[in-house]
């Protein structure tokens, strides 16, 4: 059992079969389902470039990751605390157990509260939201701060 993210531009993900590089492919843990597997590897890969590649997060650094219930959401959050950061997140009230338990150390009901009046002097913002939830997550970096968008989650396409 394998599981795959195709390379991009890739045709053909909701086929049936799909003929893929092998560097494309992994071994499938044994520990999860052919479902779980199939949520991994489009939602780890986008949390890991962002959160790694791109924005080079380091131990000790504050991260804000939005919508951290979703699915890149979850898996950055989990990312980020391995890494060593202190996390912030937004949610509903009904997740808030659930992002505390993937390691969120800041919980934010984004119904009810304002992270930009919450947050402060934050080392990255990882902003999947509408472009006025970028705005503000300019305001809310300290000097040199960086945020990294991905519009595409907005439309949800994450």
């Amino acid at each position: 059992e394998v599981y795959a993210r195709p390379a991009d531009f890739r045709i053909g993900t909701f086929a049936e079969f799909i003929s893929l590089n092998e560097n494309d492919v992994a071994m499938k843990p044994a520990t999860i389902s052919m479902e779980e597997a199939a949520s991994v590897p489009l939602v780890g890969l986008t949390a890991w470039q962002a959160l790694v590649e791109k924005a080079n997060l380091k131990k000790g650094q504050k991260v804000f990751i939005q919508a951290g219930s979703g699915g890149v959401g979850t898996i950055a959050i989990q990312l980020a605390k391995h890494l060593g950061a202190t996390v912030a997140t937004t949610t509903s009230v009904n997740n808030f157990e659930l992002v505390k338990n993937l390691g969120a150390d800041i919980v934010i009901d984004y119904k009810t509260q304002d992270f930009e009046t919450i947050l402060n002097d934050y080392d990255l913002v990882l902003n999947s939201q509408d472009g006025k939830a970028l705005e503000k997550s300019l305001r809310i970096l300290k000097p040199n701060g960086k945020v990294i968008w991905l519009p595409a989650a907005e439309r949800g396409y994450s």
